[in-house]
């Protein structure tokens, strides 16, 4: 069932831009409007606006239209579209893109279930420092999912 406006995606998707955001003016202006857009239920306004900054290799908007697909904001829920925008940013070194992608690789969603991938991801965003990411690397280190079991973790 799809989620729409659902404040906590949204304050997510809000924080996360703007702490990470060092975009030019002129892409932070789209991605205030796509913003915007989604906020007042314009999923498909915000996905015409961020799309191409996306696809110039804006992690925001990479990350951005990630969260769309994954959380079905006001388009149908789409596992393999939302990944494939977590990677783009991923590969930026985008610690919450990297989160998101071993939670899709630790249970499967929209790709082949693998645990060594979720935990070579959560390990990248955890040594950026990203809290999310070192709480599961640590429990897959505790438990030995995706990696040899470390109790001293």
């Amino acid at each position: 069932m799809p989620r729409r406006n659902n404040p906590i995606t949204l304050a997510r998707i809000l924080l996360t831009l703007w702490l990470c955001s060092g975009a030019p003016a002129i892409h932070a202006d789209d991605l205030a409007l796509g913003m915007q857009a989604l906020e007042m239920g314009h999923t498909a306004q915000a996905i015409e606006l961020w799309r191409p900054l996306a696809e110039a290799g804006d992690v925001d908007a990479q990350f951005g239209l990630g969260v769309i697909y994954n959380d079905a904001m006001g388009v149908p829920q789409d596992y393999a579209e939302a990944n494939y925008w977590f990677l783009r940013a991923a590969e930026q070194d985008y610690a919450p893109a990297q989160f998101n992608l071993g939670n899709a690789y630790k249970n499967g969603t929209g790709m082949a279930l693998d645990p060594a991938m979720a935990v070579r991801w959560w390990r990248k965003a955890a040594e950026q420092g990203f809290m999310p990411a070192q709480f599961n690397l640590g429990s897959a280190l505790l438990e030995g999912i995706g990696t040899p079991r470390d109790p001293a973790a």
